[in-house]
């Protein structure tokens, strides 16, 4: 007998195994409840159900869900204080055979929380797809059961602890309406099974409300199936959700659970099942072997602490990030890349943010980064950090490709196409700047200077550095009278780190500079070439391709990684749209 034949059986016993005495007042209660405020009337006619609240309601709301607990229909708020329901779900398809739940909702006009009802339905479709045949079965949370009002099924429902239920075959005719049937037998909640052709009787078998399965127990437990009684599989075995299929127990098959390497311990109460350690996780994804999604606001997606060090072990890494290996002239994958969060109106979020640890002694660096060897000539060593500043759209200035706040020390090379002191203009250090160009030279020029007086004879030492000229060759000199008219010359060349001023007169105030082109070890191995031609690979491309009126593809970095410019490129021209994921994933097939 299917499941749904079962469930009308047990539908139905519940009401008529009632005591006829019992039976007899839930009938007076029913007149009551006709009568009450709360009291609600549920007539099954014409291919559909019509519910019908008290006087005073102004909306009533009817909702149906399946079993699976997906909401079927949902008629909304209608006025009035009657709905009517041709069995049809929010698409207009009549709904299938099988169990529903409905809640009723009432809003009476002299109360301020809504009354609520809830009950089961049961829709046995004909075979032949007649509606003539078809059978429903209606529950609900009331105190009555079927009384003599019950003619043309309807059903009347009040606010009682118990449940009552009607049925009726649904005819198409507009006039008649079915009685109950009552030629059905049995205990409330056993499901029958046939004794002979036409004789039904109880079988050891229980369904209750929540659709949970006894078998040995009318009281069936929290699980979907509870067995009072031993289990005895002949063949077959059991079989798992993960497709494995268990058949025996011998050489202990039962006291394990067969994984991979993911997974350590048998699964038993000694050995359970644990995360192996180390974790190692393989396969073909495209977007990521592990994607972790926090859905707690503002919450962590991943956190990875290293271990704690020892005397003779400093602490281990947070992580560990290495890109793949990659040939045939195609870059290698990022370490690690990270894309801040979008925002609807602040500022958005950082692509990464790192901190150096706290200690008594020296703090620990925010970042430290190095690039990858070069090899073969034409070629060049990764930079150790690259950074790009993000364009202004709509109108917005472009932001900065750095930002040190802070003493900044450069080992080796510094070099830009221009640069400025930035500072609070003096005059008005609260609402302007002022910016003064660098001095530049196509040499490793050193400048010195000062003012000296010259003595009563027209005469001046000037003493430099005692480095100045271990530091400096190739000496230049300038001078020039303050305050009179009068001569000045430079009387002796720098010897031991001073010369000396000579002037046509006796006190005479001058100004001297004095300028030395570099010659130290360091400045000796790095001399700055002036002129160089550009790279086989940077012909053709510009620092600054905007100024000469060519494209941005004519830029250098294009010359060099225009993976990554494309990927930038791409990201302008189609800003994330406030989601968590969407840039992420195309950018990184993008680049691939």
């Amino acid at each position: 007998m299917s499941t749904l034949k079962c469930s009308l059986f047990v539908f139905a016993c519940a009401l008529l195994c009632a005591p006829q005495a019992a039976a007899q007042s839930l009938q007076q209660d029913s007149k009551k409840a006709r009568n009450g405020s709360q009291a609600i009337t549920v007539i099954i006619e014409h291919q559909q159900l019509r519910f019908t609240g008290p006087a005073i309601a102004q909306q009533t709301r009817l909702e149906a869900f399946n079993q699976a607990g997906e909401l079927v229909y949902d008629s909304g708020f209608v006025s009035g204080s009657e709905i009517s329901w041709a069995l049809h779900n929010s698409l207009g398809a009549a709904i299938p055979s099988g169990l529903y739940a409905y809640t009723l909702t009432v809003k009476e006009a002299n109360s301020e929380t809504p009354t609520m009802r809830r009950g089961h339905l049961i829709i046995e479709r004909g075979r032949d797809r007649d509606p003539q045949t078809d059978r429903l079965w209606v529950t609900n949370q009331g105190a009555i059961g079927a009384d003599e009002s019950l003619t043309g099924a309807e059903l009347a429902v009040s606010s009682g602890p118990e449940s009552s239920v009607a049925g009726a075959r649904i005819d198409r005719s507009s006039v008649a309406r079915s009685t109950l049937n009552f030629d059905i037998f049995g205990t409330p909640g056993r499901i029958p099974m046939f004794a002979g052709s036409d004789l039904l009787a109880d079988s050891v078998i229980n369904q209750d409300f929540n659709n949970r399965i006894g078998i040995g127990t009318a009281t069936p437990g929290t699980a979907l199936l509870t067995v009072a009684g031993q289990i005895h599989t002949t063949s077959g075995g059991i079989k798992f959700p993960n497709g494995t299929v268990q058949t025996t127990s011998a050489a202990g098959a039962l006291f394990q659970v067969f994984h991979d390497a993911t997974l350590s311990g048998s699964g038993t109460e000694l050995s359970p099942l644990r995360v192996a350690i180390p974790l190692v996780l393989s396969g073909n994804a495209p977007d990521g072997v592990i994607k972790v999604t926090n859905t707690s606001t503002g919450g962590t997606a991943l956190s990875a602490i290293g271990g704690e060090g020892s005397a003779r072990t400093g602490g281990g890494s947070g992580l560990d990030s290495i890109g793949g290996d990659s040939f045939n002239m195609t870059p290698g994958g990022d370490g690690i890349r990270g894309f801040g969060g979008s925002s609807n109106s602040g500022f958005g979020g950082r692509g990464g943010v790192f901190i150096g640890g706290v200690t008594v002694s020296n703090g620990g660096d925010g970042l430290v980064t190095q690039g990858g060897e070069g090899f073969f000539a034409g070629n060049r060593g990764g930079r150790g950090i690259r950074a790009i500043s993000g364009k202004g759209i709509g109108g917005a200035t472009a932001g900065l490709a750095g930002e040190f706040i802070g003493d900044v020390a450069v080992l080796g090379n510094l070099s830009k196409g221009g640069g400025s002191f930035k500072i609070d203009h003096p005059l008005d250090p609260a609402n302007k700047y002022l910016s003064h160009s660098f001095v530049e030279s196509p040499d490793m020029m050193n400048v010195y200077n000062g003012n000296i007086t010259t003595d009563g004879n027209g005469e001046a030492t000037v003493t430099l550095p005692d480095y100045f000229e271990a530091l400096n060759r190739d000496f230049r000199y300038q001078l020039t009278v303050i305050g009179q008219f009068a001569q000045a010359i430079v009387a002796s060349k720098i010897i031991d780190n001073r010369f000396t001023i000579k002037t046509d007169r006796p006190g005479v105030e001058v100004s001297w500079q004095v300028t030395g082109i570099r010659q130290d070890a360091y400045a000796n191995k790095h001399r700055i070439q002036v002129e160089e031609e550009k790279t086989e690979r940077e012909r053709g491309y510009y620092l600054h391709p905007e100024i000469f009126n060519q494209p941005e593809e004519k830029s250098l970095e294009w010359a060099r990684p225009p993976n990554m410019m494309l990927e930038i490129k791409s990201q302008r021209a189609n800003p994330p749209r406030l989601s968590r994921h969407s840039h992420t994933s195309s950018l990184y097939r993008l680049v691939r």
